[in-house]
């Protein structure tokens, strides 16, 4: 290294590789998030597909499942970058069922009209916790069955479980 350069640390050049600032570019985190959200759509078909035999649907919920947790965790994945950004990668891949699943939450709280077309949004990125349902209590509040809820505030906390699974490296 040029010993002027090594001189002055206030140039980015100058900084050991632990002291330079830690920014990932868009392009990096529009493909983590499409590489998560492509994953999470291939196993929704998958499950759809897999309709006739159940088991395979709790094979590919548990598969998916265990993508989730390596995502979460890997260096490559959301543990690689900075809170804010991994929160930022969390939530765009999720924002598609994000957007619908608050306004189904808003809906059944009678503060807008219901969206026919957000409830299938919602259920087609969804589609991989399928299997789940029939784990759910039959109970409804205010007129909506608790699954719908539930799968409704799902894509918020999916979000919230990636950020808390995340462990920075």
């Amino acid at each position: 290294m040029n010993p002027a350069i090594a001189a002055d640390r206030s140039r980015p050049e100058a900084l050991l590789p632990a002291e330079r600032p830690r920014v990932v570019s868009a392009l990096r985190l529009l493909a983590i998030t499409g590489y998560a959200a492509a994953v999470q759509l291939t196993a929704g078909i998958a499950v759809l597909a897999l309709g006739r035999w159940p088991v395979l649907g709790w094979v590919v919920l548990i598969a998916w499942l265990a993508f989730l947790v390596h995502a979460a965790t890997s260096r490559h994945l959301l543990a690689g970058l900075p809170w804010w950004q991994a929160a930022l990668v969390a939530l765009g891949w999720q924002a598609p069922a994000l957007v619908f699943g608050m306004w189904n939450l808003a809906a059944f709280l009678g503060w807008v009209r219901p969206l026919d077309i957000g409830c299938f949004v919602l259920q087609l990125w969804h589609a991989v916790v399928v299997p789940l349902i029939d784990c759910c209590p039959r109970r409804e509040w205010r007129g909506v069955g608790l699954y719908l809820w539930l799968w409704s505030a799902g894509p918020l906390l999916l979000a919230v479980a990636q950020m808390l699974l995340r462990r920075p490296r």
